[in-house]
């Protein structure tokens, strides 16, 4: 089999991500209740929530797509590691400075502890 590269393989991700989500609002919209859904539609249409939607998925496919490269260049034992104790640590900095979470001395010892693990993964 040929291998595609990397373009298409995106754009074929990126319509087929497309295509299900648009098969997905027309299942909802079989049902019954079309107007309170439709009525719902319009307040996720507004600019906030839009904004939102639109930020979180650049995000996500930019993410997916930083995780397509690493693994072409990089071997799973250093970027599953890297992968993971990034999530752990990029989610308890959002929720402790972005959503004022209190995180208690034990969590934060606890996320340090394993971000000095994920990086001794390097040697």
């Amino acid at each position: 089999a040929e291998a595609i590269s990397e373009a298409n393989f995106t754009f074929l991700y990126s319509a087929f991500t497309a295509l299900i989500s648009l098969l997905l609002i027309v299942i909802v919209f079989m049902g019954g209740g079309a107007k309170e859904k439709l009525a719902q539609v319009g307040t996720a249409m507004k600019p906030k929530p839009m904004l939102s939607m639109v930020g979180l998925g650049l995000m996500t496919n930019s993410g997916n797509f930083l995780l397509l490269k690493a693994a072409a260049n990089l071997p799973a034992s250093v970027q599953f590691p890297f992968t993971s104790g990034g999530v752990i640590l990029l989610s308890t900095l959002v929720s402790a400075f972005i959503f004022k979470d209190k995180i208690s001395k034990k969590e934060w010892l606890t996320v340090l502890g394993a971000s000095v693990a994920t990086v001794l993964f390097l040697f």
